[in-house]
């Protein structure tokens, strides 16, 4: 019985300084994503000033959150890819137009899917105010279809929250001045 004490102590001492370590630490990790969203956000919109969250309660699943500031929206989204998720933030300008486009979360296939996150992909969605299709209006990633077409979406759902043109989303003219 004995020899089971001093390792079942050990476990026990072990234990307690993991749970002090965690508790410690739980802010670190939300204050961490802040400032990396605060960065981002800022060299999406440089002179834009700071960003506010504003409630979304509209129909658009690929909607998760939406920021504002003066410049224009961030909007965040999530839609399904081809191997899981692509979390991204949309930069909207108050016209509706892309200004820019950050794959913040995605798992995609290393070889073909993850080419979305090259310059030479995303830089063809700046400038430009939803309505977009692949094959028509905007290029693929040759063999990473899915993720192409997931992208689309989501840029989609953030032009059309802004400019306010997509019934189903509950969306209103965000974009104009009040």
């Amino acid at each position: 019985m004995k020899k089971y004490l001093k390792p079942f102590l050990a476990l026990v001492i072990a234990c307690a300084l993991l749970l002090v370590c965690s508790a410690g630490l739980s802010g670190v990790k939300e204050k961490r994503l802040e400032n990396y969203r605060s960065s981002v956000f800022e060299s999406m919109f440089p002179e834009g000033g700071d960003f506010e969250e504003i409630p979304y309660d509209g129909e658009d699943r690929n909607i998760q959150a939406v920021y504002r500031n003066k410049d224009g929206f961030i909007i965040e989204t999530k839609v399904h890819g081809y191997g899981s998720f692509i979390t991204s933030w949309i930069a909207v300008s108050r016209n509706g137009s892309v200004k820019d486009l950050k794959i913040v979360d995605m798992n995609e296939t290393p070889t073909l899917g993850r080419r979305a996150l090259t310059s030479s992909f995303i830089s063809q969605f700046r400038g430009t105010e939803g309505g977009l299709t692949v094959g028509k209006n905007a290029d693929a990633l040759s063999g990473a279809t899915i993720t192409s077409r997931s992208i689309v979406k989501a840029i989609n759902s953030a032009c059309e929250y802004v400019i306010g043109c997509d019934a189903e989303t509950g969306a209103t003219k965000e974009g104009e001045e009040e």
